[in-house]
């Protein structure tokens, strides 16, 4: 049986998913799929997974400025990086991100 690998990316600000996120998801510093979040702020990034070290790569920056959010230049938070271990490949991970245009945090959901 294979493993998933899902995500879900919510908007502290508006109280909402971030829907319209793009998320890329990269082994070994090559992307292995993408994803725009769904209007929940929900994506599957892959229903393939093999052990190790994969990284999800959000793109934080695009998304506020798509909703029309003033940020610097460069902004301070852009293409937010989460590097995730899988041991498990059959298993089901699911890496949440709460996320404002400042800050963010990150986990392993259920």
């Amino acid at each position: 049986m294979a493993g998933q690998l899902t995500t879900h990316a919510l908007d502290t600000v508006i109280g909402g998913g971030a829907a319209g996120m793009r998320v890329e998801l990269k082994r070994d510093g090559a992307v292995i799929a993408q994803v725009t979040l769904d209007e929940r702020g929900r994506g599957t990034l892959t229903e393939e997974l093999a052990g190790g070290v994969y990284e999800l790569c959000f793109h934080a920056a695009a998304y506020h400025r798509a909703r029309g959010v003033a940020l610097s230049n460069p902004p301070f938070l852009d293409v937010i990086s989460v590097s995730i271990g899988i041991d498990d490949a059959a298993a089901h991970y699911h890496v949440p991100l709460l996320i404002a245009p400042h800050g963010y945090s990150a986990y392993r959901g259920g």
